[in-house]
């Protein structure tokens, strides 16, 4: 087994997919939202994938139902607000995680990149529930 590296950070736009945001990854609030994405490892079974993802400026609605991520943003700034009221503002080098079952909006408030890693997993249920 080897090692593979990649520069998400340098990643030319050329290189990724580009694409109007459409369910079941997110729905758009508003005007149609361009986004760039290029998946950089998947395991065999479908399990857990990561790669680099863009968008342009923007709001949308994701609802991470059957899985979860963890991201770390490369560029640009995104403020982060659940269904449940916690915002989080996401600036370059910030980290966050969505757990399974995890909704609500990401305004992205200028372009912004992020690398993520996805997860299936059982949908977490809050202490409220």
């Amino acid at each position: 087994m080897h090692t593979d590296s990649f520069d998400a950070i340098g990643l030319q736009r050329r290189d990724m997919r580009e694409r109007e945001l459409e369910a079941p990854e997110g729905v758009a609030l508003g005007a149609n939202l361009l986004v760039r994405s290029r998946t950089l490892f998947k395991t065999g079974d479908g399990s857990t994938a990561g790669g680099v993802w863009e968008s342009e400026p923007g709001t949308a609605r994701f609802e991470f139902l059957e899985f979860g991520e963890l991201v770390y943003l490369i560029s640009g700034r995104i403020v982060v607000t659940s269904d449940t009221g916690e915002q989080t503002i996401l600036t370059p080098g910030t980290c966050a995680s969505f757990p399974p079952g995890w909704t609500g909006t990401w305004v992205m408030e200028e372009r912004s990149r992020k690398f993520a890693v996805s997860f299936h997993g059982a949908p977490v249920r809050s202490h409220a529930e």
